[in-house]
């Protein structure tokens, strides 16, 4: 297993887009979009790789070897870096979404490198019950809060 503790620094560029327009003839119409593009630099100032134990009993020549511990750390143990970087975009475009992302990680040098491609698709759904004015909702309007428990809504006179 590897440990280690980072610090993040870098920059991002965003770009929103929010355009509605009212058409004669086609009612109401309008995009959204959104992007970001970010680069960062990472710092790990510890890192800790623990030992492992490779299986090894397969024969080599006529002799078998044991399970093996492997010392990750110290002399004849993996090169260490400390930094790493990553370079990625996000992208939505109404209900799309797409984000790309190429990096390495610090750890162990010559790993750690990675690329990450997402999609989404976001599907707008209304909840009814988490409206405002609705049974199940906790926010009462004005009119529904002075009427509690008369139904006719009429003020009784005492």
């Amino acid at each position: 297993m590897m440990e280690y503790y980072s610090f993040y620094g870098g920059l991002s560029i965003t770009d929103n887009r929010n355009l509605k327009i009212r058409a004669d003839g086609y009612g109401n119409k309008g995009v959204h979009e959104y992007s970001c593009f970010y680069a960062d630099f990472m710092f790990a100032p510890y890192i800790k790789i623990d030992d492992f134990i490779m299986d090894t009993t397969k024969q080599v020549s006529s002799n078998y070897y044991p399970k093996h511990i492997y010392k990750a750390d110290g002399e004849g143990g993996f090169v260490k870096k400390n930094i790493g970087w990553r370079v990625g975009m996000f992208y939505r475009n109404g209900a799309l979404d797409m984000t790309l992302e190429v990096g390495s990680r610090p750890g162990v040098v010559n790993k750690g490198g990675y690329a990450l491609i997402t999609f989404g698709v976001a599907i707008p759904v209304v909840i009814n019950a988490f409206r405002p004015g609705s049974s199940n909702s906790s926010h009462k309007t004005k009119k529904e809060k002075g009427n509690k428990g008369n139904k006719g809504g009429k003020k009784r006179a005492d």
